[in-house]
């Protein structure tokens, strides 16, 4: 399945659970590397696009990178976020590996988390 499939995948399930995916929230996305080498001018550079570096850890021998932005997500915009991210990532030896946000409702009384991939 190609990413905007993917996409429309999470998508649909968080419209499933009620989500508005007019309004904005936190939008994290994971990003792997093999090595540490490229991780530090990576985060550079999505910081300069306004995300925010959330962790790095070491996961089954690969570096996982954490980043998130507040953003909403209407089908067009998380694929421009998204291939953008994924441009980056290759750029700096990485692999994008899929974003994922809270369900977030107008009228809002629990929250579900949905990671797509």
């Amino acid at each position: 399945m190609d990413r905007i499939e993917e996409n429309k995948k999470a998508l649909k399930n968080l419209r499933d659970n009620g989500d508005d995916h007019e309004l904005e929230r936190e939008v994290e996305h994971w990003i792997y590397f093999s090595s540490e080498e490229n991780i530090d001018e990576f985060i550079k550079e999505v910081q300069n696009k306004g995300y925010k570096f959330i962790k790095k850890d070491m996961v089954e021998g690969e570096f996982e990178v954490l980043i998130s932005r507040v953003d909403n997500i209407i089908l067009e915009n998380v694929n421009e976020y998204v291939l953008e991210l994924e441009d980056i990532s290759k750029k700096h030896g990485g692999e994008y590996d899929g974003w994922g946000c809270y369900v977030k409702q107008r009228y809002q009384y629990e929250n579900y988390y949905i990671r797509g991939r």
